[in-house]
């Protein structure tokens, strides 16, 4: 997908590019990783650009390490639960931030984090485990975030890659 340059929403007042996906993570790494050049090495973005994960373990992480060795701005907005995050996150990413509970036992931390997500970006690209309308979908936080991403107007179909569609 072209995306003509927009005035930037990131963390650093750059073009943002959000990713959100599954903790899970199929064998399709190289398939990943050509998605991900393809995505950040497309000469119609601006030459500077932030992405923005959600800081757990999956895709989160596979996107940041990625784009830590690429060189690539990465800014991460952790989860509540620091359980879910990989160890190595925070050596990773060159600016971070935490959205903390808000009492014990609130679960609406993952929505704010996934709104901040949104909010960071101009662009949101998904690799959510199954399609929409999967079962296991349902309560799937990649799926809240991508319907943000949709009703911001910074999601388009062409931007959600299925993993368990994916060959490896």
């Amino acid at each position: 997908m072209t995306t003509a340059p927009m005035p930037g929403r990131s963390h650093a007042g750059l073009y943002g590019i959000g990713f959100t996906g599954s903790r899970e993570m199929p064998r399709v790494h190289s398939k990943l990783r050509d998605l991900l050049e393809e995505i950040l090495y497309d000469d119609d973005l601006p030459g500077m650009y932030e992405v923005t994960t959600g800081g757990c373990i999956g895709i989160d992480f596979f996107v940041a390490n990625w784009c830590h060795r690429h060189a690539v701005t990465i800014h991460t907005v952790f989860p509540p639960d620091l359980s879910k995050v990989d160890p190595d996150s925070s050596k990773v990413c060159n600016t971070s931030e935490d959205i903390p509970c808000l009492r014990p036992g609130d679960v609406s931390g993952y929505k704010r984090r996934n709104q901040r997500i949104v909010d960071l970006s101009n662009r949101l690209i998904a690799f959510p485990m199954y399609r929409e309308d999967h079962a296991q979908s349902r309560r799937s936080g990649t799926w809240q975030t991508i319907r943000m991403g949709r009703r911001a107007g910074i999601m388009a179909d062409a931007d959600i890659h299925v993993l368990s569609e994916m060959q490896p």
